[in-house]
C-alpha cells in the first residue's frame, strides 16, 4: 500500500513537471533606431535553447519600431545575437514578457548592442488575452473583442475616459465569450479598456491594455441644424481635411487683429458682423487636392424636401479661388452638387438635398485656391440644413421703371411691389419677407442670374408693399436687363417683371439698363471746364472710387497709377 502511495505521488509530481515544462507563451522583440535612417545593415537574431526562431531582424528605414513575437516555453534559455552596421550607436532593441514586461534591452544610450543572454523564459499560468480591438455600434454602444490564448471562458473588463488611472475604472465581471457590447457610453468620447483572463477562482492573468476606442458623434435628427462658428472652435463632429500642403480650414474673425485674420476676403461674418467664420487662406495652389471641409452625420429620413442653406464670401481678384460642395448620399461622395465664384460679399447658396437624403448624409466644402496670387480666400456662415418652407408670396412685379439710362458709378434706383394677404395689406413692412432687385447681361428666366441687390421696404401701396434698391453702378459700359426677386419667410424665390406681375418673359418683362461712360474715366471723355464761362467751377460730388485705372504717358505725360478722374480746361 505504501509503494502504491509512493508511486501515485511520483506520477503527479512528474505529470505537474511536464505540464509545466510544456506552457508556453509569446515574448516579444521590439526594434528602434535613434536617428530615424533604419539599421544602415545591422541585423539580430533571436535564439531559443539555442535554435534560431526569428532571423536577420533590422529595421529598413525610418525609427521603427519594429515588433516581432517568438513561441518559449517555461525554463527556456533566450538570448540574442547581434551584427552591426554602420552607425550601430543607433540602434536599440527590447525584449518583452508575455506579459508586457520589459526584460532586456541593448543598445541603449548611444552604446552599440552587444547581443547576449537575455535571461529564462517564465509564461505564467494565466496568459492575458491580445488582440484588443473595439469597432463602434452607435454613438453610445461599441463591440469590444479580444483573443483568447488559454482556453479559457471568463473574462474581466475595466474601462473609462481615456487618461483613466487603471484599476480605478469601471469593472465588467464575469463575461463569459472573447466579445463583450458595452453600452451606456457617451457620444463623441474616447475611452480606454483593459481585459484580463479569469483561467480559475484566484488565478487571473495580468491586464491586457489600455486599447484606446472613440464613439461617434451623435446623427443630427432635429432641424432646422445651424452652425454659425461662434463659438470659436471647429465643431467636434465636423472635420478638417487639409491639402497636400497642409493648407487647413480654421475659426478666425474676419479681419481681425488676431491669430490668421482674414485678409483677402470677408470683412466680418454674416450672423452678427462681430463673430467667427469657417475661412480658408488662399495661399497655395491646391487644385488637384484642395482642402476639405466634412459635416457630421445626418439623417434626413424625416424630412420631405431637405435643404441646404449657407453664407459664402469669396475674395473677388484678378484670379479668383472657388468653393466645391459635395455631398454624401449615404454610399457614396456626390462632387461638385454646387460651385461657388468669386463674389467680393456675402451671398446666400441654397442646396436641394433631396436626391441625396438619407439616413448618413454629410456635406464636404471643399476650397479650389487660385493658382495666380494670394488674395481671394474663401469664408462661410451660418451652415443650415432644414424643410424647405413652401411659403411664397401671392403675387409681385417689377414696378418702375420700365427702362433707365445711368451713367458709370451713378445711383440706380428699382421699384417693386408684393402683395400676400395676412402679410403686406397691414400698415408698413410685412413680416419675413426679403426683396431684391437683380441684373443680368441677357434678358433671360431670373431664377438663373446670379447678381442680386437687396432692396429695401420704401412704402404701402394700397395692399401691395414697395422696396427699392439704389445702388451706385459699377458694372462696364453696356446694356442689361433687370427683374424684381422676393422669398417669404425663407421660402422658395419668386420673380416680378415689369409691370402686371411674374416674369414670364414675354407680358412681364425685364427692365432694360443702359450703363454709360462716367465723363472723366480718361483721356478720351474728359471732364470738360470752359474758363471762365464755368467758373467758379464746384463739383463736390466726384469720387475716384470706382474709377479706372486709366492714365497713361497718352495723355499728360507719366503717372503712377491709381483711380483718376480726368478733367480738361479749356481757357
Amino acid at each position: 500500500m505504501k509503494q502504491l502511495k509512493f508511486t501515485l505521488l511520483a506520477f503527479i509530481a512528474f505529470f505537474a513537471m511536464l505540464v509545466n515544462v510544456n506552457a508556453q507563451c509569446n515574448y516579444t522583440i521590439s526594434l528602434v533606431d535613434t536617428f530615424g535612417d533604419g539599421w544602415n545593415g545591422g541585423v539580430v537574431t533571436v535564439q531559443v535553447n539555442g535554435v534560431d526562431v526569428l532571423t536577420d531582424l533590422t529595421i529598413i528605414d525610418g525609427f521603427g519600431p519594429e515588433v516581432y513575437d517568438f513561441t518559449v516555453s517555461d525554463g527556456d534559455a533566450i538570448t540574442t545575437v547581434y551584427t552591426v552596421g554602420s552607425f550601430g550607436g543607433e540602434n536599440e532593441y527590447y525584449v518583452y514578457d508575455a506579459e508586457g514586461n520589459e526584460i532586456f534591452s541593448d543598445g541603449t544610450g548611444g552604446t552599440t548592442p552587444a547581443g547576449g543572454s537575455v535571461g529564462t523564459a517564465t509564461c505564467p499560468s494565466c496568459i492575458m488575452p491580445g488582440a484588443l480591438g473595439a469597432v463602434p455600434g452607435s454613438e453610445t454602444e461599441v463591440e469590444l473583442a479580444w483573443t483568447d490564448v488559454n482556453g479559457a471562458s471568463e473574462w474581466q473588463i475595466e474601462y473609462d475616459v481615456s487618461g483613466y488611472t487603471q484599476g480605478l475604472g469601471i469593472t465588467v465581471s464575469n463575461v463569459t465569450t472573447s466579445t463583450y457590447l458595452l453600452t451606456g457610453l457617451t457620444a463623441s468620447t474616447t475611452y480606454d479598456y483593459y481585459v484580463r483572463t479569469v483561467c480559475a477562482p484566484g488565478d487571473t492573468s495580468a491586464w491586457s491594455g489600455p486599447y484606446t476606442f472613440s464613439t461617434p458623434c451623435p446623427v443630427v435628427t432635429t432641424y432646422p441644424y445651424t452652425e454659425d462658428f461662434d463659438s470659436g472652435f471647429l465643431s467636434e463632429c465636423w472635420t478638417s481635411i487639409p491639402s497636400a500642403d497642409g493648407e487647413e480650414w480654421i475659426i478666425a474673425v474676419p479681419g481681425g487683429s488676431g491669430v490668421d485674420p482674414v485678409a483677402y476676403g470677408a470683412s466680418q461674418d454674416h450672423t452678427s458682423g462681430s463673430g467667427f467664420v469657417a475661412w480658408i487662406n488662399d495661399s497655395e495652389t491646391t487644385l488637384a487636392n484642395p482642402s476639405s471641409l466634412e459635416t457630421g452625420v445626418f439623417d434626413l429620413t424625416s424630412l420631405t424636401s431637405p435643404r441646404l442653406v449657407f453664407w459664402c464670401w469669396i475674395g473677388a481678384y484678378t484670379n479668383t479661388s472657388t468653393l466645391n460642395i459635395d455631398v454624401y448620399d449615404g454610399s457614396a461622395w456626390n462632387t461638385d452638387v454646387a460651385t461657388v465664384t468669386a463674389n467680393g460679399s456675402w451671398i446666400e447658396i441654397v442646396v436641394d438635398l433631396t436626391p441625396y437624403a438619407s439616413a448618413a448624409t454629410q456635406i464636404r466644402f471643399r476650397a479650389n485656391e487660385n493658382d495666380g496670387d494670394y488674395q481671394s480666400d474663401i469664408a462661410i456662415d451660418d451652415v443650415t440644413i432644414e424643410e424647405t418652407p413652401i411659403d411664397e408670396p401671392d403675387w409681385c412685379n417689377l414696378s418702375s421703371p420700365a427702362t433707365a439710362t445711368v451713367l458709370q458709378n451713378d445711383i440706380f434706383a428699382a421699384y417693386a411691389e408684393v402683395n400676400e394677404p395676412g402679410v403686406t395689406d397691414a400698415a408698413g413692412q410685412g413680416a419675413g419677407m426679403e426683396a431684391w432687385i437683380g441684373i443680368n447681361i441677357a434678358p433671360t428666366d431670373p431664377s438663373s442670374w446670379t447678381y442680386w441687390i437687396p432692396a429695401s421696404y420704401d412704402s404701402d401701396n394700397g395692399s401691395n408693399d414697395v422696396y427699392v434698391t439704389n445702388e451706385s453702378v459699377t458694372l462696364p459700359v453696356g446694356t442689361y436687363y433687370y427683374a424684381s426677386r422676393f422669398r417669404l419667410n425663407g421660402g422658395p424665390f419668386v420673380y416680378g417683371g415689369f409691370d402686371g406681375g411674374f416674369w414670364d418673359g414675354t407680358t412681364n418683362i425685364s427692365g432694360v439698363l443702359t450703363v454709360n461712360e462716367a465723363p472723366g474715366n480718361n483721356c478720351a471723355n474728359p471732364i470738360v471746364i470752359n474758363l471762365p464761362a464755368d467758373a467758379p467751377y464746384l463739383d463736390a460730388g466726384q469720387t475716384t472710387v470706382g474709377r479706372v485705372d486709366d492714365y497713361t504717358e497718352t495723355c499728360l505725360g507719366g503717372y503712377d497709377g491709381g483711380e483718376d478722374i480726368i478733367y480738361q480746361l479749356n481757357l
